[in-house]
């Protein structure tokens, strides 16, 4: 029996699940304060990754709810993820009686917490250094990835797997619209600072078109999708449903016209697959399913390519952009404005009018043209003595999220994204692609400690009945048996059983 008001062994074993899923394990997961405060961290990160999908920053531009530009309202520089992840990593952290706050964090998830204040830390250096018109950069780009990260943290991995259920819907209609609008030659929504000079339809007299969905530009469009088309082989999806998405995805890449996205995305799948396939003939345990869909890529891949880039309009850009263009040749100039760097600039970074400057006296003038390579950028915003705080900032978030998964395909999505952002600007600008990750790294843990779950769950021993010091012991999984030097215990009915 049990006495009234105390903790039966249902509510014991519901809190010991808890304590192995929470990514706080000093906490006290019993209490239901507790419980409530994850729900609610979770519940604002799940928003956070919403919004940056269904609200572009583009669009809200449009609408005057958020600004690019230096000046007027300080509240709308900063996109409304950020105020949910804001909040939910204050839950997470502040949320329950012993939750440590950013002592727990510390000590819990070091790698994250020292990211989160080293970027702080390049706020507040560049505040006081060039002024606070370009901390925003810092807060949308890259710390309100970290909140998110730590308010998603808190999520169970049934909540984590709904995420990334939810991601995967994403990803698709982002694909959808970005085709319809290739048809169509028309974007459905703005398209950042640059339609305000040249219009909101095709910008032909710039470039090809491009088809964007949701997104607030093609390449963060083509940055996302090369992240799902990874995420899709990690989630333990059945075999139909993962070929249907992983040719949905090849589809979107060529759409949303990246070509560095485009490339990266296949040398490293292709990489990853030889890797596998010659360790497999090596080591003499070649998967039967695997060895399949290798060879099916081999010859479906490469027919899928032609047949987009010959029968269709869509991947136009790639197709017709494969030589030294004027994008290309951007990326070589921009080098040249080091060059031109005073004292004062290489030590402690330029202002944004002061590059603005320096781009045009290296000839980069004309609508879209900017540097292109966000080592860079951050270089001249930050100088030689904030930069290195802000890669190492940088590395340790991944680094959390690298572990965070834990597995070949979540260090994939990792090594993807961090050479597809150094082809563009992304990271020098207000963008939310690390919370794209983010989002998609937590969703991934869910799948992954639900297959851990079950490895781990223990054993169950089938004692001898003659009563012999060794046991037989049934992995269920496997069917197979094994001797164990536990005793047989006899069980003794306690007198408080009843």
């Amino acid at each position: 029996m049990t006495f009234r008001g105390g903790i039966g062994p249902a509510a014991m074993a519901v809190g010991q699940r808890e304590r192995s899923l929470s990514p706080y394990p000093a906490a006290d997961v019993i209490g239901l304060k507790h419980i409530n405060s994850r729900r609610a961290a979770f519940a604002f990160g799940f928003v956070a990754v919403i919004l940056v999908f269904a609200l572009p920053g583009s669009l809200l531009n449009a609408i005057g709810l958020y600004s690019y530009q230096s000046g007027g309202n300080p509240l709308s520089k900063f996109h409304p993820a950020t105020y949910a992840a804001v909040l939910g990593s204050l839950f997470a952290l502040y949320g329950r009686r012993q939750g440590g706050g950013l002592a727990g964090l510390f000590r819990d998830s070091p790698a994250l917490a020292w990211s989160v204040v080293l970027i702080v830390f390049c706020m507040v250096y560049s505040a006081v250094s060039l002024g606070i018109s370009g901390v925003a950069v810092y807060v949308d780009t890259f710390l309100a990835a970290g909140l998110a990260a730590i308010a998603l943290d808190a999520g169970t991995h049934r909540q984590r797997q709904i995420l990334g259920y939810t991601i995967m819907t994403f990803c698709v209609i982002n694909v959808f619209l970005s085709i319809y609008e290739e048809m169509t030659q028309t974007l459905l929504l703005p398209s950042g600072v640059l339609n305000e000079e040249i219009g909101t339809t095709a910008r032909a007299a710039l470039d090809e078109f491009r088809g964007q969905g949701f997104y607030e530009h093609p390449l963060s469009g083509a940055l996302v999708t090369s992240m799902a088309l990874f995420m899709v082989l990690g989630m333990g999806l059945r075999g139909w449903r993962v070929v249907a998405l992983f040719g949905i995805f090849v589809v979107g890449l060529m759409s949303f016209g990246g070509r560095g996205a485009l490339a990266t995305t296949l040398l490293i799948l292709s990489a990853a697959a030889l890797f596998q396939l010659t360790s497999g003939l090596a080591t003499r345990r070649l998967n039967v399913g695997f060895l399949g869909a290798f060879i099916a890529g081999v010859f479906l891949l490469p027919a899928l390519l032609v047949l987009l880039t010959t029968m269709t309009d869509i991947g136009l850009r790639v197709t017709t952009h494969l030589y030294l263009d004027e994008s290309a040749d951007v990326r070589i100039v921009q080098w040249r404005i080091l060059s031109l760097l005073n004292v004062h600039d290489l030590l402690f970074g330029a202002s944004a009018d002061r590059i603005g400057l320096l781009k045009n006296q290296i000839g980069l003038t004309g609508v879209g043209i900017d540097i292109e390579n966000p080592w860079l950028l951050t270089f001249l915003s930050l100088g030689v003595i904030g930069f290195p705080f802000l890669v190492a900032s940088l590395f340790l978030f991944l680094w959390h999220l690298g572990r965070r998964v834990n597995t070949p395909i979540g260090w994939l999505i990792v090594i993807a994204t961090l050479l597809i952002c150094s082809t563009n600007n992304s990271l020098g600008r207000k963008v939310p692609d690390l919370t794209f990750l983010a989002g998609m790294m937590i969703a991934l843990s869910g799948f992954k400690s639900e297959q851990h779950e079950s490895i781990a769950a223990p054993t169950p021993v089938i004692s001898d009945p003659l009563d012999r010091p060794t046991a037989i012991a049934l992995n269920v999984r496997s069917g197979t048996f094994r001797l164990t030097d536990r005793p047989y215990v006899r069980r003794v009915p306690s007198a408080l059983s009843g």
